[in-house]
């Protein structure tokens, strides 16, 4: 089967028949050099042949129409790749707006160009927005809407801006069997607890051990309550069934076999703490606003000890 039976159905790129040899990476600059600038039929389908459909429908005409606005709408079931593709298209993106700026003769002169100030927006989405889930250890627990705007003349593009919705904000108290809270609390008691303190010193934030706060996740049985199997296998594990689920652990190989086996702990953690602090510099925020972040953080784990008779 050759490149020109691979069918391109309206939205859905299709592709199926075997192949054999070395797989070849799909998302490499090469592969991205042949998209730019071509037709969407010339190659084989993929992301960057929708990216590049939609960015020549906003200043030509074609079969579809005159030129107009364009979306692309990612979505999928949970673990579907949503986040990933979005950040392939953004990058896709990245490379078309340089070809329009070498077009133009201008170039970013080192500076950070548009997709990648969005880019490094994600790690501070990520991290207050997703958690922890059965089947998806890194899953949005809410939506996001991204607008790129660019010149008509040029097809540079001028500004962009991101509207997040639908915040699972409940997961803040309460989360169902093997789910965690929001990774944000994670990170930051795992950077606490690593004793590094240019990483970052919770001492003025009273922060505890990710143990003692009832907000983050406990282990629960299907009834509601804590099962007692599940903290009789988690015996000897270094894990407190009964306390939280503060690592991600393989549920699928604690059902199957009732081993207990961490897919995550505090090192990548403390890595993915360090990313949003980054995150968070690049994007403004001051040190006195990340104090006032940290410390909210800190209330609201400790709101969660309150207990009311």
């Amino acid at each position: 089967m050759d490149d020109s039976d691979m069918p391109h159905e309206g939205g859905y790129e299709l592709e199926y028949g075997e192949k054999q040899g070395p797989v070849e990476d799909v998302f490499s600059d090469e592969v991205k050099a042949r998209y730019v600038g071509a037709k969407r039929e010339d190659n084989m389908p993929h992301l960057y042949a929708i990216v590049e459909s939609s960015f020549q429908g906003m200043f030509h005409e074609s079969l579809e129409g005159k030129p107009s606005n364009q979306a692309i709408i990612i979505t999928g079931e949970s673990g579907a790749g949503k986040t990933f593709n979005t950040k392939k298209a953004l990058e896709f993106i990245d490379v078309v707006n340089n070809a329009s700026l070498k077009a133009a003769g201008k170039t970013n002169d080192g500076e950070q160009t548009m997709t990648d100030k969005i880019k490094n927006t994600m790690p501070i989405m990520d991290a207050f927005g997703n958690a922890t889930m059965p089947r998806n250890d890194d899953s949005s627990r809410f939506g996001k809407l991204i607008k790129l705007y660019f010149d008509k003349r040029t097809h540079i593009a001028t500004g962009a801006n991101i509207t997040p919705y639908l915040l699972e904000k409940n997961r803040c108290c309460a989360q169902q069997s093997w789910e965690r809270n929001f990774h944000c609390f994670y990170y930051m008691l795992s950077a606490h607890n690593s004793g590094d303190k240019t990483l970052f010193d919770g001492t003025p934030y009273k922060l505890q051990r990710k143990q003692d706060y009832r907000m983050l996740n406990k282990l629960k049985g299907v009834d509601g309550v804590d099962d007692s199997s599940d903290a009789a296998h988690f015996e000897g594990s270094g894990l407190d069934a009964t306390v939280v689920q503060y690592v991600v652990c393989d549920k699928e190989e604690f059902v199957d076999s009732g081993r207990v086996v961490v897919k995550d702990g505090e090192d990548s953690e403390c890595k993915a703490f360090a990313e949003l602090k980054q995150a968070l510099v690049d994007n403004g925020f001051s040190e006195e606003t990340q104090n006032e972040l940290w410390t909210i953080m800190s209330a609201l784990l400790l709101l969660g000890n309150v207990e009311y008779e």
